[in-house]
C-alpha cells in the first residue's frame, strides 16, 4: 500500500526529504514565477493605478514592442537618479553584485559542478539518492587529488568579493562626496544632540560655541516642547488631509448637482414641447427624479460644507495651542514671516531646476453659521499675536531650548569642518554631526535626552533579544509540530493512491509517480511555507522595536532596521541551525540539555558535518523564501489591499489612487532579504556550487521587479535620496563580506573533520584567505573611514579607478571629422581599436555596461504638505549646483525655516 510507502518517506532523514523534492521544489517555483511574468503585461494594462501607478518612462510610438523586462534593463543610469541617489546607487550596487555573482556562478558550472560529477567517492558512503547530490563535494572521494579544485576556487572567490567590496566601496564614497557638495540645505547645516542640560537658552549655547564661531551663520534651538508640537503638527497634517477629501468630494457633489439642475431644465423644456401624454409622464418622472438627486446633493453639500467648517475652527484651535507654546517657551519665529512657501525654497542656484504646477480647483464659499465664534477667534488671535511680540522684545530673546539645535553655515565646507570639531572634552555632551533632510526628521524623537536615549536603546536591546529568542523557540516548536503530523497532512493523497499503487515499487506508473512526488514535496514544502509565513512577519516587529529606540530621522531608521533585520535572519536561519542542528529531540521538543559541555570542538565538528548534511535543507529554504519572492513582489500586494479597501467605501478614481500613489519603496526590507539569500549562499558556494546558479537566476529576477517598482510603482521620496547620515549600502556589503568569513569557516570546519592531508591543505588555504581578507578590509576601511564621514577639500584624483569597462570608457570618443586635427586622432583612434584586445572582463561587460564614472547626482523636493498637493519632484543636477559655494541671506532665510519645527511654520500659514 502507498500508506506504507508514505511511512517509509517521512522515516528517512530531513536532508534525504529535501534531496527527492528538491527537483519538484525548484520546477515549482520556475512555474509560478514564469507564469507571473508572462501575464503581467494583461494586470498592468487591465490595473494601471495598481501596477503602473507611477508611469514615469513615456512610451514611445513607433518602436518595436519591448517586454517589460528587458526594457527595464535598457534604461541608463541617468533615467534611475530621477528617482532619487539612494535610487542610483542602489542600481549600481545591483549592476555590479550581478557581475560578481555571474563570475562565481560561471566557476561554478564550468568548473566546480563538473568536477563533483566525474568525481568519485570509493566508500559510497552518502546515499546518492538523486543527481543533485552528485553535485557536491562529498562525492569527492577523501584523499583525492581532484579536491585541490575547490581549494583552488576557493582562494578565486576570495580575490572576487574582495575586488568588489574595495570597487564599490570607492564608488560609494567618490558618489557620497558629490552629494554632500551639493547646494542643498542639509549640507550647509551640523545637528548638535546631546546638548547638556544645565545649558537652557540661546545665549548660554552661543556661549559655548565661541571658540568655533566662524563661519557659523546662524543657531536654531530645537523646542524643548517638540514632542508636543509633533503631536499637533500631525493634527494639523491630518485636519488638512480632510480637508482636501472634503474638497474633492464637495466638487463631485457640485458638479453632480449642476448635472440634475441641467436635466431638469431639459426635460421641461421637452414637456412644453410636445403633445404626447406618454412622453410627458415620462419626462416628468425624470424631472421628478433629477430634482429629487439635485436635492439629495444640495444637503450633502451643506452637511459637507459643515464639516469643513469644522476643520477649519479645530485648525485654529490648534493654532491658539501652538501660539501658547511659544508665548510659554519664549521662542523666537520672526524668520517664520519672511519665508514665502511651504516648504521653503532651496538655494538660489538650485531652485530654478524645479517647476510647480498646481492642481486647479473651484473657489468653495464658506461661511460661518455662528458669527460670534468667528469674532472671537480674531479676538484671541490678535490678543496671542500681540503678547507674543510684546513677550519678545522684553524678553530679549531669551529662549528655552531643548537637547538638539542646528547650525547654519557659510558653506558645505565649513559645514563639514564644524562636523568633525570637538566642542566639549566629552564628545558626546554636546556631539556635532550630519544634519538630515529636513523632510524626515523625526522631530517627536529630536529632542529626547542623552539618558533617555541610553534607557530606550537598552530596553530596545533587551526586547530584542528577546524577540530573537521567541522566534527561534516558536520557530523550532512550529516545525517540529509539522514534522509530527506530517502523515496527517497527506492522508488525501494517501486515499487517492492506495487502490491503484498498492505494489508501488514494481508498477512504477506515472500516476504512482505523481503520487510520490506530491507525498514527499508535501513533507518538506510544508515546513518550509509555514517557516516562511512566520518569517514574514518579522519585518513589522523589528520596526516597532526600531520605533522605540527615539532615532532622530528616518534614514537612521531603515539604517536601524536593515541591520536588525539581517541579524535576525542570518542567526534564525543560519549560524544557529549549523551549530545546533540537534535542538529539536525526536519527540520533537526543544533539548535544552545540549547545551550542556558545549565547547568549541563540538561546535566545529557540528559546522563541518552539517555544512554538508543540511545543505539540501538550506538550499530548499532559499527557493521556498527567496525564488518566488521577486515575482510575487511584482503583484503589489498592498496596492490591490488599497485598491479593494477604497472600492468598499465607494471613493472616487481620484480618492482610491491616492494610497497606490504614496507608496515607496522599502529599501532596508529587500536589502536585508537579499543580504541573508547571498550570506547563506556562499556558506554553501563551495559545497553544492549548484546554490550559486540558483541565487544568480533568483538575484536577476530581483533586480528585474525592483527596477520596475523604482520606475512604475514607486515614487520618489526623501527615502530615495542618499543620506549623510546613514550609509546603507556601505553596511549591506559588509554583510557580504560576512558570508565570506562564514564561506571560508564552514569549509574548513568540514576539511577540519576529514582529517586527511589534501583537507589538512584545505584548512591551511582557508585561515590565509581569512586573515589575508580581514587584513585588507582593515586597509581599505581605514583608508575612506574619514571620506564615509567627512567632504573632501580637494579635487578627486581617484576617479580613473572607476573604469571597470576599459575598452568602453577609453576607446569611445566623438570626433569633428570637419577638423583635419580631430580627423587624425579618430584615424589614431581607429589604430588603437583594431590594435586593442578585449579581455574577458570587457567581453562579459559590453552587453551590461554602465558608465560609472560620472554617476549623475539628483535631488527629491516635495511640494505642499497635503493630500492632494503632495507632489514629488526630483531633477538631475548640473556641474554647477554641485559645486563649494556660500549662501545668500535670502537663502538663509529659507534654511532656518526649512530647520524650524514644522509645527511653527503651519500655524504661522493657518489663516
Amino acid at each position: 500500500m502507498v500508506s506504507i510507502k508514505i511511512l517509509d518517506t517521512f522515516q528517512e532523514t530531513k536532508e534525504q526529504l529535501f534531496e527527492k523534492s528538491f527537483g519538484s521544489t525548484l520546477l515549482t517555483n520556475i512555474e509560478i514565477c514564469a507564469a507571473i511574468f508572462l501575464i503581467f503585461p494583461f494586470l498592468k494594462r487591465l490595473f494601471p493605478s495598481i501596477f503602473s501607478s507611477q508611469n514615469h518612462l513615456p512610451q514611445q510610438s513607433g518602436k518595436i514592442y519591448t517586454p517589460w523586462f528587458i526594457d527595464v534593463f535598457q534604461q541608463p543610469l541617468s533615467i534611475f537618479s530621477t528617482r532619487g541617489n539612494l535610487t542610483t546607487i542602489f542600481v549600481v550596487f545591483q549592476i555590479m553584485l550581478l557581475s560578481l555573482y555571474f563570475f562565481i556562478a560561471l566557476i561554478s558550472v564550468t568548473i566546480l559542478i563538473p568536477t563533483y560529477y566525474n568525481g568519485t567517492d570509493a566508500s559510497q558512503s552518502p546515499n546518492y539518492l538523486t543527481i543533485w547530490s552528485k553535485l557536491t563535494l562529498s562525492h569527492l572521494e577523501t584523499g583525492s587529488f581532484m579536491n585541490f579544485i575547490p581549494i583552488m576556487c576557493i582562494i578565486l572567490f576570495t580575490i572576487y568579493i574582495m575586488v568588489f567590496y574595495s570597487e564599490f566601496q570607492l564608488i560609494y564614497i567618490i558618489f557620497r562626496q558629490k552629494c554632500v557638495k551639493r547646494n542643498i540645505p542639509q549640507n550647509y547645516v551640523v545637528q548638535l544632540l546631546n546638548i547638556p542640560s544645565h545649558i537652557n537658552c540661546t545665549q548660554e549655547l552661543q556661549y559655548l560655541l565661541e571658540p568655533i564661531k566662524t563661519g557659523i551663520k546662524t543657531i536654531i534651538p530645537v523646542p524643548k516642547r517638540s514632542f508636543d508640537l509633533s503631536k499637533l503638527n500631525t493634527q494639523i497634517n491630518l485636519l488638512k488631509n480632510k480637508q482636501e477629501t472634503l474638497k474633492i468630494y464637495i466638487q463631485r457633489c457640485q458638479a453632480l448637482f449642476v448635472y440634475n439642475i441641467a436635466r431638469v431644465k431639459s426635460y421641461t423644456l421637452q414637456v412644453i414641447q410636445t403633445d404626447n401624454i406618454k412622453l410627458q409622464n415620462k419626462y416628468n418622472k425624470y424631472i421628478v427624479n433629477s430634482k429629487n438627486q439635485a436635492e439629495k446633493m444640495k444637503k450633502i453639500i451643506q452637511f459637507k460644507l459643515k464639516d469643513f467648517e469644522n476643520t477649519i475652527i479645530q485648525l485654529k484651535t490648534i493654532k491658539f495651542q501652538i501660539y501658547k507654546i511659544q508665548f510659554e517657551d519664549k521662542l523666537n519665529v520672526n524668520h517664520i514671516y519672511n519665508v514665502t512657501t511651504l516648504p521653503p525654497e532651496l538655494p538660489s542656484i538650485i531652485q530654478p531646476t524645479f517647476h510647480y504646477v498646481e492642481r486647479e480647483q473651484n473657489d468653495i464659499n464658506l461661511k460661518y453659521k455662528d458669527e460670534f465664534v468667528e469674532q472671537q477667534f480674531l479676538y484671541d488671535n490678535n490678543q496671542l499675536i500681540f503678547k507674543r511680540i510684546s513677550c519678545i522684545s522684553e524678553q530679549n530673546i531669551q529662549e528655552s531650548i531643548g537637547s538638539s539645535a542646528f547650525i547654519i553655515c557659510e558653506s558645505q565646507a565649513i559645514a563639514a569642518e564644524k562636523q568633525t570639531t570637538l566642542i566639549s572634552v566629552n564628545q558626546k555632551l554636546p556631539q556635532a554631526c550630519n544634519a538630515p533632510n529636513p523632510q524626515e526628521i523625526l522631530w517627536e524623537n529630536i529632542n529626547v535626552s542623552y539618558n533617555k536615549k541610553i534607557i530606550k536603546r537598552i530596553i530596545s536591546f533587551v526586547m530584542s533579544i528577546c524577540l530573537l529568542i521567541f522566534y527561534i523557540i516558536i520557530q523550532y516548536e512550529i516545525l517540529a509540530r509539522v514534522k509530527q503530523n506530517q502523515i496527517d497532512h497527506v492522508i488525501f493523497f494517501d486515499l487517492l493512491c492506495s487502490n491503484r499503487c498498492s505494489n508501488y515499487q514494481i508498477s512504477g506508473s506515472l500516476h504512482c509517480d505523481v503520487c510520490d512526488k506530491i507525498t514527499i514535496m508535501l513533507g518538506t514544502y510544508l515546513p518550509s511555507f509555514v517557516n516562511c509565513i512566520f518569517m514574514s512577519f518579522l519585518p513589522g516587529l523589528i520596526e516597532k522595536i526600531v520605533k522605540l529606540m527615539s532615532l532622530n530621522s528616518i534614514s537612521k531608521n531603515i539604517n536601524m532596521k536593515f541591520k536588525i533585520l539581517f541579524i535576525f535572519l542570518i542567526l534564525i536561519m543560519g549560524i544557529i541551525q549549523l551549530i545546533l542542528p540537534d535542538l529539536i529531540s525526536a519527540h520533537g521538543y526543544i533539548d535544552f540539555e545540549l547545551l550542556k559541555d558545549f565547547n568549541v570542538e563540538q561546535i566545529i565538528n557540528n559546522i563541518g558535518i552539517n555544512v554538508t548534511n543540511q545543505q539540501f535543507t538550506f538550499i530548499n529554504y532559499i527557493i521556498n523564501k527567496y525564488f518566488a519572492f521577486p515575482a510575487l513582489n511584482l503583484l503589489n500586494f498592498q496596492g490591490i489591499y488599497n485598491w479593494i479597501i477604497s472600492k468598499c467605501k465607494n471613493q472616487s478614481s481620484l480618492e482610491s489612487n491616492v494610497e497606490n500613489r504614496f507608496i515607496s519603496f522599502d529599501f532596508s526590507k529587500q536589502l536585508a532579504y537579499s543580504s541573508h539569500m547571498f550570506v547563506i549562499g556562499l556558506i554553501f558556494a563551495i559545497n553544492a556550487p549548484v546554490t550559486n546558479l540558483i541565487i544568480l537566476i533568483t538575484y536577476l529576477m530581483m533586480v528585474i521587479t525592483d527596477r520596475y517598482s523604482l520606475l512604475y510603482q514607486n515614487i520618489p521620496d526623501i527615502t530615495s535620496d542618499l543620506s549623510a547620515q546613514s550609509n546603507l549600502l556601505f553596511n549591506v556589503i559588509g554583510t557580504l563580506f560576512i558570508g565570506l568569513i562564514l564561506m571560508l569557516v564552514a569549509i574548513s570546519c568540514h576539511y577540519y573533520v576529514l582529517k586527511d592531508v589534501i583537507s589538512t591543505i584545505g584548512v591551511i588555504t582557508c585561515i590565509i584567505c581569512l586573515v589575508l581578507s580581514l587584513l585588507y578590509k582593515i586597509v581599505i576601511d581605514n583608508r575612506y573611514k574619514r571620506a564615509l564621514n567627512e567632504m573632501a577639500r580637494g579635487n578627486n584624483l581617484l576617479i580613473h579607478n572607476l573604469q571597470i569597462n576599459a575598452f568602453n570608457t577609453k576607446q569611445i570618443n566623438k570626433f569633428d571629422l570637419n577638423n583635419t586635427q580631430n580627423a587624425s586622432q579618430l584615424n589614431d583612434l581607429l589604430n588603437i581599436q583594431n590594435e586593442y584586445k578585449m579581455n574577458l572582463l570587457d567581453n562579459l561587460l559590453k552587453f551590461v555596461y554602465a558608465d560609472l564614472t560620472d554617476l549623475p547626482i539628483s535631488l527629491v523636493q516635495m511640494k505642499g504638505m497635503n493630500l492632494q498637493n503632495n507632489e514629488r519632484h526630483c531633477r538631475v543636477l548640473n556641474k554647477n549646483q554641485i559645486q563649494i559655494a556660500q549662501i545668500d541671506p535670502k537663502d538663509e532665510v529659507n534654511i532656518i525655516a526649512s530647520y524650524t519645527h514644522p509645527a511653527l511654520l503651519q500655524a504661522a500659514k493657518i489663516d
